[in-house]
């Protein structure tokens, strides 16, 4: 698996790369399938909707907030079409087997974000991701803090009588 970008210019980078890729493998089965006869063209586009919705969840699930979203929504689309149940399985990879960012990032992100030691900003941490969800909400003094793993934020439980948010734009991307 490759890293994920961690820049706007990298996110659209690699949804750029996971266009091209797609557009352009569709492009070159029509070609092919002028000189395919019927069964032959049939299972070679079957196949091809398969390896292109591998793609797609992948690179989404990689890119993670809005992108990851559209693949989920596109994983509910697909049930309801003329499409290999395969295509699917794999889309709906990104409902629930979502990766999760390791804590180490999403440590530097917040700390970064808020500029001090999450020791100093929490009185407790839990590095262990609840699971992935959507964008985090604010929540009343001492209460848990809940965010998704899946957007680089995480869980915590403020030490201060009014818990700092975390910017969407910057910090959960």
């Amino acid at each position: 698996m490759s890293k994920q970008p961690t820049s706007r210019l990298g996110r659209l980078a690699r949804l750029s790369g996971l266009t091209s890729k797609v557009g352009s493998s569709y492009l070159g089965q029509r070609v092919a399938a002028v000189f395919q006869d019927d069964d032959t063209r049939k299972d070679a586009m079957r196949r091809l909707h398969i390896t292109n919705a591998e793609r797609v969840a992948e690179t989404m699930g990689q890119l993670k907030g809005a992108a990851m979203k559209v693949g989920q929504g596109l994983a509910q689309i697909a049930e309801g079409l003329d499409l290999p149940e395969e295509v699917g399985r794999a889309l709906s990879k990104l409902n629930d087997r979502a990766e999760a960012v390791p804590f180490q990032t999403i440590r530097e992100d917040i700390e970064r974000e808020l500029e001090a030691p999450l020791d100093k900003l929490f009185s407790r941490i839990d590095p262990e991701p609840l699971g992935t969800a959507s964008w985090p909400r604010p929540t009343p003094p001492g209460c848990p803090t809940v965010a998704p793993s899946s957007s680089r934020c995480s869980t915590a439980t403020s030490s201060t009588p009014s818990p700092p948010t975390l910017p969407r734009s910057k910090a959960c991307l």
